[in-house]
């Protein structure tokens, strides 16, 4: 069978997965599968690939009574969903089915999905869409039955005939012979093929025949929740028999900044033989977990040491916690091993990533002033790499330009770096020579001078525009958010878009430097991402009449409307406090964690990645 054979078969599989999937998601409920087992165990060990929920209905009977849905319906943005012709179709077809079917869908919810559904698909000619859902009770399932039955027939005038087949004393019902079903007890089972139906039904009679929960594949997905109960939500795949999925994978990129971020995880995902996800939610957030498991963790392990070399002490942890604390709005940590991976960066750069590459080089030889940035700089690079933004005040200014910036600088972490001290003070004043050049090229006037002063030990080098006609002047232009500037606290290299971010960032790492609390200790290798929605609101805030003019011009419609518009970004935004992303690579297998922290209750989420 060859891999287009089975694309085609899947496809024409989507339609039977569909009908599956309405019967086995139209509903919600809550309660614990311990008197019948977990759901797993109802499916063969040969699945493929699988989705589990599980007290669907304790999730939207949560939903529905909490402050969070409350304020989404007072806000301005759950006004403009009601707008959207799809939303507002989709609330109505939910009435519709409530007046057809004379009771709401979360009592059919209640009493289908009791205990939850499972959905998996199994390798065969075509692919078998395979289920099962389980009721609190056996007379819970029987009403459910009865009223999709009942519902059905009003709709279609009848409900369809089908072909019953006996099988161990259960009934097998087959719909258009593409759809059977099977009613056991508290149980649903369906398919679109009766070799499937019957296979759930044996393992629901044999508790010891292999499974889905004891495959040699998957078995590790539904274990080590401990005391974080079992997830809402939980997903598993074979990439390997998705077709054209690993050829997919693309081994090289077009941009060094790129294959830096993402080359890691990529060759990882080749060389995967599950990927997994798990969702769990709480009445502060959501999590989301999604890892993998190596095929060859030799093959695997190849370049773990270059893009997730682990962490020799927790003082970047502790940097990253404070400037969180002290109102960052955004960073990104990468852990990567530069002259490793400038060693095979061939590997992974195609033919336009290699020229970037050359044009990257040339800019840290001139940062870098004197020095060989390949032979010389680079074996100094230590693993720690973070990028930062965060608002400014402009206090120097006395006013905000227009449009007020955020403050970005990125801390790079070198072996003596106080030796490079002069290389770099002469490259930074090279480059704003060059920036003063083409400036003046381009007919501004705003010339960069470059000044010294000392916080403390430490001496920063900025570039200041002229500040003398500020007064005169009624709007301050884009260029006044730059005063670029650079320093060196211990062996971190500061460089910043703004003196006043920069003049921040020298004090919070001195801080930590000079803190008892940084002891150096082992930790796992860990990229983090975070995200912190205040924040970012408060940012758009001060820009509400840019971002509205630039509405007006460029989506012509008049500025009420943009402002309206903008209000509602700004309120979805502040339902949220943080979004956090966590990645590593350890013995072959990628994790990936999402938590997504809601403003409200104010109790902060302690956070597990």
């Amino acid at each position: 069978m060859n891999s287009q054979t089975i694309k085609l078969s899947l496809l024409k599989a989507k339609k039977q997965a569909l009908i599956l999937g309405a019967v086995l998601f139209a509903g919600l409920s809550s309660v614990s599968f311990a008197s019948d087992g977990a759901l797993e165990s109802l499916l063969p060990a040969d699945v493929i690939g699988f989705v589990k929920i599980k007290d669907p209905g304790k999730a939207a009977e949560s939903f529905l009574s909490s402050d969070l849905l409350k304020k989404i319906q007072s806000s301005d943005f759950y006004q403009a969903m009601l707008q959207d012709e799809n939303f507002a179709k989709g609330l109505k077809e939910i009435e519709k089915f409530e007046k057809d079917s004379g009771f709401k869908a979360t009592e059919l919810v209640n009493e289908v999905l009791g205990d939850g559904a499972i959905v998996g698909v199994r390798l065969s000619f075509p692919p078998e869409v395979l289920g099962a859902v389980r009721a609190k009770s056996k007379e819970d399932m029987a009403k459910g039955v009865k009223k999709i039955k009942d519902t059905i027939a009003q709709r279609a005038g009848a409900f369809p005939e089908t072909e019953k087949v006996d099988y161990k004393g259960r009934t097998l019902e087959r719909i258009n012979k593409q759809f059977i079903f099977c009613v056991d007890g508290n149980t649903f089972f369906a398919s679109n093929t009766p070799r499937a139906v019957r296979d759930m039904i044996d393992l629901s009679i044999d508790k010891k025949k292999k499974n889905l929960e004891t495959s040699d594949s998957f078995k590790e997905v539904f274990s080590g929740d401990g005391k974080k109960g079992e997830p809402f939500i939980t997903a598993g795949v074979m990439p390997r028999y998705i077709p054209g999925f690993i050829d997919q994978i693309p081994r090289e990129v077009d941009n060094f900044l790129a294959s830096l971020l993402a080359s890691g995880w990529l060759e990882t995902l080749k060389h995967s033989d599950r990927f997994s996800v798990k969702l769990r939610y709480g009445s502060k957030g959501v999590s989301l977990v999604a890892d993998t498991k190596p095929a060859d963790a030799s093959e695997a392990l190849k370049h773990q040491s270059v893009f997730f070399p682990s962490e020799k002490g927790n003082l970047e942890s502790q940097e990253l916690k404070r400037l969180l604390d002290k109102g960052i709005a955004g960073v990104i940590h990468l852990r990567r091993d530069m002259k490793k991976w400038w060693d095979i960066k061939d590997q992974f750069l195609n033919p336009k990533g290699q020229r970037s590459i050359v044009e990257f080089n040339n800019v840290m030889n001139l940062l870098f002033g004197g020095k060989s940035f390949q032979d010389e700089v680079l074996p100094k690079f230590k693993e720690g790499i973070t990028l930062l933004a965060r608002r400014v005040e402009f206090s120097e200014l006395g006013k905000a330009p227009s449009p007020a910036l955020p403050g970005f600088a990125a801390i790079f972490r070198i072996e003596d770096a106080s030796k490079f001290r002069r290389n770099l003070q002469a490259g930074f004043q090279s480059i704003i020579g060059f920036i003063n050049v083409n400036q003046a090229q381009e007919g501004k006037d705003s010339t960069f001078l470059v000044e010294t002063e000392r916080v403390g030990k430490v001496k920063m080098f900025t570039a200041v525009n002229d500040l003398d006609d500020i007064e005169s002047k009624n709007n301050l232009g884009i260029e006044y958010n730059f005063s670029p500037s650079f320093a060196i606290v211990g062996n971190r290299v500061i460089i910043g878009s703004n003196r006043e971010f920069t003049l921040f960032l020298i004090n919070e790492l001195k801080a930590v430097t000079e803190s008892k609390t940084a002891v150096a200790k082992a930790t796992g290798a860990v990229d983090r991402l975070v995200v912190q929605a205040e924040q970012v609101a408060d940012l758009l805030k001060i820009n509400e009449s840019t971002l509205a003019t630039q509405m007006v011009l460029n989506d012509g419609i008049d500025r009420e409307e943009a402002v309206t518009r903008l209000k509602v970004i700004d309120q979805l935004i502040r339902l949220f406090k943080s979004v956090r992303l966590s990645t590593r690579i350890s013995e072959g297998q990628a994790q990936a964690r999402l938590l997504i922290q809601l403003a409200e209750p104010k109790t902060p989420v302690k956070e597990s990645l």
